[in-house]
């Protein structure tokens, strides 16, 4: 069995402060990579092109010179259900003001075995 959780992110940054903003990647590929480093099969960090999240009072929009903090963005992770336990055990203060949806039982399909 695996688990599907899907983590979807108020702003780009859990950090806060300017210069963490500019020396760090978003959130969602900072822990792709600390999923990779676990032993998570697969990841997928998306950065919305556009967009709202939660108390927005309009949609926010991609543009390179100004991207906005509150961009949505979302980490899917799929792997057994102890690894993603422990994957959000560790990182439970990156996760503070996010949503977090858990999907289990799902079957998963080889291409090959279709």
């Amino acid at each position: 069995m695996v688990v599907i959780i899907r983590i979807y992110f108020n702003s780009l940054h859990a950090e806060r402060g300017l210069w963490a903003k500019m020396a760090k990647p978003c959130t969602a590929l900072r822990l792709a990579e600390a999923a990779l480093q676990q032993g998570i099969p697969y990841a997928l960090a998306t950065i919305g092109s556009a967009g709202f999240v939660r108390g927005a009072r309009n949609v926010e929009g991609y543009a390179a010179e100004t991207t906005s903090e509150r961009l949505p963005s979302c980490l899917e992770l799929v792997g057994a259900p102890e690894q993603i336990d422990r994957f959000l055990s560790g990182q439970r203060g990156a996760l503070n003001d996010a949503i977090i949806i858990r999907m289990q039982g799902t079957e998963v399909f080889e291409g090959s075995s279709l």
